[in-house]
């Protein structure tokens, strides 16, 4: 025996094994694919932290402490993160505010001391959660609105780096507004429990507010949530489009030079389901509009060619992005729709999209990361995750014990 197999150990032997390459889930998740099946090999049933990338599937960033001790003694979190982009050269008077229940932050500063620029007199748990624009002046005076849920109208003038209360606006309390915006030369003013908008006069950040009533055409009832400019070619050239979205999920788009002008008028209502608990439920990328709302992730450029928003599954899913997770949106919103934390903003330096949602109890948090070259979604878990934005081309968050996290490192 000992002989045989000397005379055989050096010959080759017949492979036994089989050898399948199989290529990276660039396609992200989708969960309209079977566990067992043997589907499309460019997508995956879940990721999680292991989002799709150009070159394949890349791990998320980790995170690390930009500031901590955002409190003045009653904090319960950072709401709101505001980046102002001055329009100094040179990064000169570039800022970032942290909004918490107290009041306004200033955090520019990597392991400084928060330094509150305003502060709230309703420090509310709900108080902190706003909107934001930066606006420019026919006289280059550069300031930022800001629109707190229980506090009112905020305004930042760079020449003297404070946050005030606006004096200029007439016609409206400005303590009652709860949603700003510009459009095209307008800044557009939302007040809690209305239906009616509000626009200064053009190319001012004061005189009188101007009415426009949206309740008439609401048809499933509600107050005004949010008002968003959508930049997009309407077969006539690029304009802007003024849209008006109910607590309730009804759309409204005008189009024309302005408010004021001949040409302004409604083109079309339609509807998209329950709004959740945020200010910030839209944003706008390369010609899109996305509208977060009961239904997943909608493209306005969908609800104009009239795409049935509730039929996200399929694969004629049009331009709307989520159609490929609408079922685990739809089943977070189920429980959490009336909870704080859903946000969504583009992050450029991500290279896409991000969708937050609330924390339930003690589970994970969860976010859904949406690549826009690769078209497809990943779930970042474990990113104790509030309120973001990008600023100096980087992933900042704010966290419930009152911290600004900066997403540039290793996991």
């Amino acid at each position: 025996m000992l002989g045989s197999a000397r005379r055989t150990a050096g010959r080759p032997q017949q492979r036994a094994n089989d050898v399948m390459r199989f290529p990276a889930p660039v396609g992200g998740i989708d969960i309209r694919q079977a566990i067992s099946g043997e589907g499309d090999m460019l997508h995956c049933v879940y990721t999680y932290n292991l989002s799709p990338y150009e070159y394949g599937m890349r791990v998320r960033s980790g995170f690390r402490e930009w500031q901590i001790g955002i409190t003045a003694g009653a904090g319960v979190g950072v709401h709101t993160l505001i980046p102002f982009d001055s329009i100094q050269e040179g990064n000169v008077g570039n800022k970032l505010f942290a909004v918490t229940n107290e009041g306004i932050w200033d955090v520019s500063t990597y392991n400084g001391t928060p330094v509150r620029k305003a502060t709230f007199s309703n420090t509310n748990s709900d108080a902190g959660y706003g909107t934001f624009t930066h606006y420019v002046n026919q006289a280059e005076k550069d300031v930022m609105f800001y629109a707190d849920n229980l506090n009112g109208l905020w305004q930042y003038d760079a020449a003297t780096n404070a946050w005030t209360v606006p004096t200029g606006i007439t016609g409206i309390a400005v303590a009652n507004v709860n949603f700003v915006m510009s459009h095209k030369n307008n800044v557009w003013l939302g007040l809690k429990n209305s239906t009616i908008g509000y626009y200064l006069p053009i190319l001012a950040d004061s005189g009188a507010a101007t009415p426009s009533y949206f309740g008439d055409k609401f048809k499933h009832g509600g107050t005004l949530s949010g008002m968003f400019s959508w930049t997009v070619d309407g077969g006539s050239g690029i304009d802007d489009i003024f849209i008006a979205v109910s607590h309730a999920g009804d759309v409204i788009v005008y189009t024309g030079s302005g408010p004021d002008e001949d040409d302004w008028g409604m083109k079309g209502i339609y509807y998209i389901g329950e709004i959740p608990n945020t200010p910030r439920f839209g944003s706008e990328q390369g010609g899109e509009l996305y509208l977060l709302s009961a239904y997943g992730l909608i493209s306005m450029n969908d609800l104009l060619q009239g795409v049935d928003t509730g039929v996200l599954k399929s694969d004629i899913g049009g331009s709307s992005p989520s159609y490929k997770i609408a079922g685990l949106v739809r089943d977070k919103m189920k429980t959490s729709i009336a909870e704080r934390g859903w946000d969504v903003a583009m992050i450029p330096a991500e290279g896409g999209m991000l969708v937050s949602s609330p924390q339930i109890g003690t589970q994970a948090f969860i976010q859904y990361y949406y690549n826009s070259a690769t078209r497809g979604w990943g779930i970042w878990r474990g990113v104790p995750m509030q309120c973001f934005t990008e600023y100096t081309e980087n992933v900042y968050f704010g966290t419930a014990d009152g911290r600004v996290m900066r997403m540039d490192v290793a996991v």
